[in-house]
């Protein structure tokens, strides 16, 4: 990743081959993938290095899974209709089980909340069966799949890249003509732009977009869903170039007060 993110992308390419041929660790399939989150982490075989939570760390309401998943949490942030219009592309995709749009009481009608349809998110959600529990994976092989498909869409490598990117897919269920090969990107403009989707939709929710986007100078457009005023698609969607000031995070004040060599 952090070759990747310094533009060394042979490097990158070479740290992805090693972890993915290693044999330590595998894509989940069927319903084990849609029950990434819900199994202990350490019996997931496609998990590298995850930050276990075990009930007595349960942060309950305060959990990440609570802010995404109303169903016995608060759910206060929402799915944008951008990312489901994403997903909605392939019905059998099994992504889509790691969302759920929320319906009045006669399912008639979405429910909403200042306007946003309300979506729910289950990627943090439901280990051990409790709603608020997860333990994030901080590397999964996935990820090497992708990673290594960006460094080939840049050094010209299509075949390379299309072939990771369709390991991806077949395992969310896609098949045939919801494959891409190189001479059928599916209206994309560049292979790069068919990896940096497929990021989007494989990655969804677990902090990567923002990067992925100014990584390859690209703009965030962010279309909010969520406790903010009424007036969806408009005050609530914000464009961010990446070269907006917004884009450098400030070292927090607690450890530039511990370490005076660490300067803002």
């Amino acid at each position: 990743r952090v070759y990747l993110s310094t533009g060394n992308y042979t490097e990158s390419i070479k740290y992805s081959d090693l972890v993915i041929n290693s044999g330590r660790y595998e894509l989940v399939t069927g319903q084990s993938f849609v029950d990434y989150q819900r199994v202990e982490p350490e019996t997931n075989k496609e998990n590298i290095f995850v930050i276990k939570f075990t009930l007595k760390d349960d942060l309950g309401y305060g959990s990440l899974g609570s802010q995404w998943n109303g169903d016995g949490g608060y759910g206060e942030v929402y799915v944008s209709t951008t990312h489901m219009k994403l997903l909605n592309k392939y019905p059998e995709d099994l992504r889509q089980k790691q969302v759920a749009v929320q319906f009045t009481a006669d399912k008639k009608d979405t429910l909403r909340r200042n306007g946003f349809p309300k979506i729910f998110m289950y990627k943090y959600s439901y280990q051990g069966g409790k709603a608020s529990m997860s333990s994030p994976a901080q590397f999964r092989l996935a990820e090497m799949y992708l990673n290594r498909a960006e460094c080939n869409a840049k050094l010209g490598n299509a075949s390379e890249a299309i072939a990771d990117i369709n390991k991806i897919r077949t395992r969310a269920n896609l098949t045939g003509t919801a494959l891409y090969s190189t001479t059928d990107l599916k209206g994309h403009a560049s292979v790069l732009d068919v990896v940096l989707e497929e990021r989007k939709l494989e990655l969804a929710f677990e902090g990567y977009r923002h990067y992925d986007l100014l990584r390859n100078n690209k703009t965030m457009i962010r279309d909010y869903a969520g406790v903010h005023p009424k007036d969806p698609g408009t005050k609530n969607t914000q464009t961010i170039l990446p070269s907006h000031p917004r884009n450098i995070h400030f070292l927090p004040e607690k450890e530039l007060l511990l370490n005076p060599n660490l300067i803002n």
